[in-house]
């Protein structure tokens, strides 16, 4: 009984401690979409004047890119879930002599990208293309 309990036991271990890894590596990966979409939405926030969201949603970001960069670095991501789960903006901005050099220029990017894809508010043939919040809550 117990010469096969012991592999078992053995077995077991070596595979819940594969999957965590497993895990715990595409849980880093998607940190880095988790910022993007938190600091896309930081400009539409700050666009549509929701100052109180737009530091909310910055700091989310901010602290999902900054425990992002620390496991890239570390090489704590595996390669098929960088590939899988991580934006091709953040790849080709990895590079800088700090972590906070690359978030700094992580989030110049994303902010970039996501102003330059997003509404304007003066439109010439809409002119109200672009609708503030607060004149429709209330």
């Amino acid at each position: 009984m117990t010469k096969i309990v012991v592999p078992m036991l053995v077995y077991f271990t070596l595979l819940t401690t594969t999957t965590f890894a497993q895990s715990t590596s595409e849980s880093k990966a998607r940190l880095s979409s988790k910022a993007v979409a938190a600091w896309e939405c930081t400009m539409y926030a700050e666009k549509s004047e929701q100052t109180s969201e737009q530091e909310r949603l910055f700091k989310v970001g901010y602290e999902a890119m900054q425990k992002f960069v620390s496991a890239a670095r570390k090489k704590e991501i595996a390669e098929h879930d960088w590939r899988a789960h991580v934006p091709m903006i953040v790849g080709f901005v990895m590079a800088g002599p700090s972590y906070e050099f690359i978030v700094g220029r992580l989030f110049e990017s994303i902010a970039q990208y996501a102003f330059k894809k997003s509404p304007k508010k003066t439109h010439p043939v809409f002119p109200f293309l672009w609708i503030n919040t607060s004149l429709t809550n209330g």
